[in-house]
């Protein structure tokens, strides 16, 4: 199975918070599953960090060291991604949350 973790489910399963189901924490150490995480989330991340918005127990630069030890690999963000945000619906109005629809 391939899974996306959003910028919410990143940020619970590096800090090993109780918010991450059980289930999403099996399938996120599943060997047999590829995870990815996209660089958006990383730049929410860093974004809502220096607006003093989201606090973390460890730097970012060791969050992002830990999801490459735990197998998770990034996704790149491409012009294809930013020109398929133009044709999404606006039920989805973050745009972090757009990016990784794309």
């Amino acid at each position: 199975m391939r899974l996306l973790l959003d910028t919410h489910a990143l940020i619970w399963y590096v800090m090993r918070q109780r918010t991450l189901s059980q289930t999403a924490r099996d399938m996120i150490r599943d060997p047999g599953n590829d995870k990815f995480i996209s660089l958006a989330s990383l730049w929410e991340m860093s974004i809502k960090v220096s607006l003093g918005k989201l606090k973390l127990a460890q730097p970012t630069s060791h969050i992002i060291s830990d999801c490459f030890e735990a197998g998770l690999k990034l996704l790149p963000i491409t012009m294809e991604h930013t020109q398929a945000v133009e044709n999404l619906p606006w039920p989805h109005r973050d745009p972090f949350d757009r990016m990784l629809i794309c």
